[in-house]
């Protein structure tokens, strides 16, 4: 609601993403791109992907493919949402401005750290 209020209130203003490098920012960049270009849309997450319902349409998304270009790919929008994200070796903003690059990956899903932490655990690596 206070992004439709928000665009409502400037219509003329440019929408940046600025959300995290990790999966969560990338999927909140796509709701605020639909929201923008007006769009009713469901994201349902599947083991390795994720499914976007529009009205009449589906689409199935792998995790490492799932980003705001994707979107603007399948849905047909109006690219009023700009990509703002820090860098790619940087988790975020905060991140970037303190000098602190990421040392680890940034697990694209809970599964995935799973499985990181398993196998840092079965080869005897303290976590």
């Amino acid at each position: 609601m206070q992004v439709k209020n928000a665009i409502k209130q400037f219509p003329n203003a440019t929408l940046h993403d600025c959300f995290d490098n990790d999966l969560m920012g990338r999927i909140y960049g796509i709701r605020l791109a639909a929201i923008a270009d007006r769009k009713d849309l469901t994201i349902v997450k599947s083991p390795h992907s994720y499914s976007l319902k529009f009205k009449d349409k589906e689409f199935v998304i792998p995790d490492d493919k799932l980003n705001l270009t994707e979107y603007y790919r399948i849905s047909g929008g109006s690219y009023i949402v700009k990509n703002s994200k820090a860098p790619q070796s940087y988790k975020d903003w905060n991140d970037f401005v303190l000098g602190r690059k990421s040392d680890v990956s940034i697990p694209v899903s809970k599964y995935e750290r799973d499985r990181n932490l398993s196998e840092l655990r079965a080869a005897g690596r303290k976590v």
